[in-house]
């Protein structure tokens, strides 16, 4: 009975020992198949090239709206130099002839009027032309630097005039045109419907003090007498009467004499922006803005204020401080309560070199959440690694199902040979 029972014991050693050896190397290779899928995707960068190529995409759609706005704003919003040489032309002359008191013109609305009459069909004419949803006039005869310092601000006279519709066809009785600001006589004189936020003056005061729109293209004239107006024209951000924010470009009035007397501007409303760059074509979750850095050399990071916002998406604030990152796509990373958006930047050449302003750096920017942006890269990754895990556990299927096919007609020859050779053995 014992040499029996060894017998038995050898034969599943050596039934096991066959089974294992065929077993081992198949499960290996499975193994070997999932780990080189890991390790083909993984050297050939799949998840980071399909991660770079939705940047680049992204880059790409910013580039092409930032050539559109360049063109719009370089082209056409900034010229508007005829038109301030007629207003211009219009002063000298009233002055000349004693129909303008220059003292009196920015706080007398009596005094401003003759002039404003005189060249609102000019300024409406432009503002059709232009395509731009405001024009404004506002004047300055005296000390500006010291108003603005001592914190004494004063009303300005001027006329402001707004087209909420720029891109719609222009009406022949300016049906579609309202008055924010302008003389009492403008409004009589020129039929023209006023807004509900309409004055006759524009209003200053320490809760809404004087703008850079204002101050820097007017203070600048005077500081560099022999720089031309078109050179001292400024972009910036222009509070509007209804408590809203508007981009605006200004340039000063200058008479011939060499006197600065006030800026003529033109506004892009932030609704006409959003036609301009709409961000539904980078994503729903998405948003264009404006970024402008002080930066004299761009740096791999950048910092600067966002001075638009195309989307009620954004979770930032206008005149928001702004801090980009540099990361692994050779783009930019925002971040907002720990959630990353993946930014492109696009810069805005506005600026002619060596006028005063052209240390300022414009930029059209992109941003997108991230997990939107790369969201098919991340289902690819998990496509592979779920392929790499189904190919794993079927291999493992495969090979104990090889396994037990192949070992199983050794096995069968095994036991009848082994029973054969107990046959013949007597039992003790």
């Amino acid at each position: 009975m014992i040499f029996k029972r060894q017998q038995t014991d050898k034969k599943e050693i050596k039934s096991s020992s066959i089974y294992m050896r065929i077993q081992q190397p198949l499960i290996i290779l499975a193994v070997l198949n999932a780990f080189l899928l890991l390790l083909i995707v993984s050297v050939m960068r799949v998840p980071y090239q399909l991660n770079k190529n939705s940047y680049d995409l992204c880059q790409k759609q910013v580039d092409n709206r930032q050539r559109y706005l360049q063109s719009q704003m370089t082209d056409n919003w900034m010229q508007i130099h005829s038109l301030a040489d007629v207003v211009n032309r219009t002063a000298d002359r009233m002055i000349r002839e004693e129909e303008l008191d220059f003292e009196m013109l920015d706080s007398s609305t009596a005094e401003c009027t003759p002039l404003i009459l005189e060249v609102v069909d000019d300024l409406i004419r432009e503002l059709y032309f232009r395509k731009v949803s405001g024009i404004y006039l506002t004047f300055n005869t005296h000390d500006l630097n010291a108003e603005a310092t001592s914190g004494n601000y004063k009303e300005k006279t001027g006329i402001y005039i707004r087209d909420k519709d720029p891109l719609s066809a222009s009406s022949e009785k300016y049906a579609d045109l309202l008055l924010e600001c302008s003389p009492a006589k403008v409004v009589q004189t020129l039929s023209l419907s006023t807004d509900r936020d309409w004055e006759q003056k524009m209003k200053f005061s320490k809760e809404n003090p004087y703008e850079d729109w204002f101050t820097e293209p007017y203070l600048m004239a005077r500081a560099y007498e022999d720089m031309d107006a078109s050179d001292c024209g400024l972009w910036s951000i222009k509070r509007t009467p209804d408590g809203k924010s508007a981009l605006t470009y200004s340039i000063p009035l200058i008479l011939s004499d060499g006197r600065v007397y006030g800026v003529l501007g033109v506004e892009i409303l932030n609704s006409y922006l959003e036609v301009l760059l709409p961000h539904s074509e980078l994503d729903e979750k998405a948003f264009y803005g404006l970024l402008v850095s002080d930066q004299a050399e761009q740096r791999e990071d950048i910092d600067g204020r966002l001075y638009s916002v195309t989307t009620k998406n954004s979770p930032f604030e206008l005149w928001e401080e702004l801090s980009l990152s540099p990361t692994e796509y050779d783009g930019l990373a925002l971040y907002d309560d720990a959630k990353r958006y993946e930014v492109a930047l696009a810069p805005l050449s506005i600026y002619s070199r060596n006028t005063p302003f052209d240390n300022q750096k414009w930029y059209v920017l992109g941003a997108v959440p991230t997990g939107k942006l790369f969201a098919f890269s991340n289902r690819v990754r998990i496509m592979l690694i779920v392929s790499s895990l189904i190919i794993f556990l079927f291999g493992i299927m495969g090979a104990l199902a090889a396994s037990q096919h192949i070992s199983k007609p050794i096995r069968d020859v095994q036991q009848e040979v082994l029973d054969a050779g107990s046959n013949i053995i007597p039992e003790l």
